[in-house]
């Protein structure tokens, strides 16, 4: 009896540290998210400077997130993940104790370098833990637990700010880190994937490079309009180095991203429509504070409004996690993308006058396709992927995920500042916001139906094939 409980014990244990560890670095961006306006009067600073404590946060998470994955598959995933929840927590502690917006937005580069390690292991330490037949449930679990992190964020900032000092919303992580440190340690098997074989040469050229062109990437997204050539020079450097980086990885024996994930059209489109999908997703997170003060809410309130959106993306995300089937994964992606589509079209044409209530309608259809777009695509692509390779394609996965995030919060929250002069807040009028609201959300709608176009481009491919696609097992 003892050997049929222990193993139960221990995956219920291991699954809830991956699902905290999810639950954090969720909360992690949605909780900031809403300090945005707070930290405008409390530190002194202009809009386009609080928004580097977003950025910053992302651009660290983005440059690590496949080399900490290559990092797991090479050394053991268990280490480096109680690793990265040890460095995610020392800059969460940083980040409370601070006085400056600029060393605020470096301690959340630290945060975000743990947060990255975290994230590329989470998926990959699923496949290793769950049983097969349980992989679309689990990824549905962690979707789940992903929205109730970004649920949360807006309303412990929005609760913490009418109540304390901004900090605690930092300081939060530290209690929750440490018991999900603790459940990994006690709980995440210690038998390391290949194990018995020599570890891997790491390939540090490799790293090197792909962290320069995520970072060369970011700062041109974050740059103002105006600097266009300095743009133009960043986006060529970083190209130069992409086709180096292409070259060197052909040549190394143990290279740090293996090309074929991004050859085969399965991997290389459901990175691109993640990509598309997470710029979408996060321009509610950094234009939402703002509209919904706009309307009259304060802070609390703005949380509490913000936070029916994950909800519904909670509840989605369990319903269909416990009822996807492999075999409907590829139309249930498409699903997901066309009801943000229509989501997006309905935020056009919101108006100011029908409040809260008239944007948290709009929001919940989002809702309910982001829920079931990152289901679907998630089980898809790890079902799939070979065990010595699933760190890889995870971090690819975020790293397209995280990238589309900064895109969206660089781009989206310029050209909301553009048309409505956010930078000076108290000007911020509702039918101002509503018109900032409108053309950001249309230009997210032109950036969806260039996913529809893609995943209409899978669906030729996949019916166009004479000998059909291999399952998905």
């Amino acid at each position: 009896m003892v050997n049929s409980v222990e193993p139960l014990a221990e995956y219920r244990g291991a699954l809830a540290a991956l699902l905290l560890s999810t639950f954090l670095t969720a909360l992690a961006i949605s909780s900031v998210n809403i300090l945005l306006p707070e930290l405008v009067s409390s530190l002194d600073a202009s809009y386009a400077q609080v928004q580097w404590v977003v950025v910053a946060y992302l651009i660290a998470l983005s440059s690590f997130l496949v080399i900490a994955g290559s990092l797991g598959d090479t050394f053991g995933r268990r280490p480096l993940f109680i690793a990265g929840l040890g460095i995610f927590m020392a800059g969460s502690a940083l980040c409370g104790m601070t006085e400056n917006i600029g060393m605020l937005s470096a301690y959340r580069g630290v945060q975000g370098i743990g947060a990255a390690i975290v994230v590329s292991l989470n998926l990959a330490l699923v496949r290793d833990i769950a049983p097969s037949e349980h992989t679309g449930r689990v990824m549905g679990w962690i979707g789940g637990m992903s929205a109730v992190g970004t649920a949360a964020g807006p309303v412990l900032g929005g609760l913490i700010t009418g109540f304390a000092d901004w900090r605690w919303v930092f300081w939060l992580n530290l209690p929750l880190g440490a018991l999900t440190l603790l459940l990994t340690v006690r709980y995440l098997p210690r038998a390391m994937q290949g194990a018995g074989q020599a570890p891997k040469p790491f390939d540090l050229m490799g790293a090197s490079l792909l962290a320069i062109i995520v970072l060369l990437y970011s700062l041109g997204i974050k740059l103002k309009l105006e600097e266009e050539l300095l743009r133009f020079f960043l986006a060529g450097l970083a190209l130069v180095l992409l086709v180096v980086f292409v070259l060197v990885e052909r040549a190394k024996p143990s290279p740090l991203l293996h090309l074929s994930l991004l050859r085969d059209y399965r991997y290389g489109l459901s990175y691109l429509i993640q990509f598309i999908v997470a710029s979408a997703v996060m321009t509610a997170l950094v234009i939402g504070p703002f509209y919904l003060i706009s309307l009259g809410l304060n802070l609390s309130m703005t949380g509490l409004v913000m936070g029916c959106s994950p909800v519904c993306v909670m509840i989605t995300s369990s319903f269909i996690g416990r009822r996807v089937k492999l075999e409907a994964c590829s139309n249930l992606t498409s699903t997901g993308v066309l009801f943000l589509f229509f989501g997006s079209l309905c935020l056009t044409q919101l108006s100011a006058a029908t409040g809260a209530i008239g944007y948290v309608a709009c929001l919940m259809v989002t809702a309910i396709g982001y829920a079931i777009f990152t289901v679907a695509n998630n089980t898809q692509l790890m079902a799939r992927a070979a065990p010595e390779q699933r760190g890889q394609i995870s971090g690819l996965l975020n790293l397209a995920r995280n990238l589309g995030m900064l895109t969206g919060a660089a781009l989206m929250s310029a050209l909301f500042d553009s048309v409505t002069n956010a930078s000076a807040l108290g000007v911020l009028t509702p039918q101002l916001a509503e018109t900032g609201l409108h053309r950001v959300y249309a230009c997210v709608s032109l950036v969806l139906c260039v996913g529809l176009a893609v995943r209409g481009y899978w669906h030729f491919r996949e019916y166009g094939e004479k000998d059909g696609i291999r399952t998905l097992t």
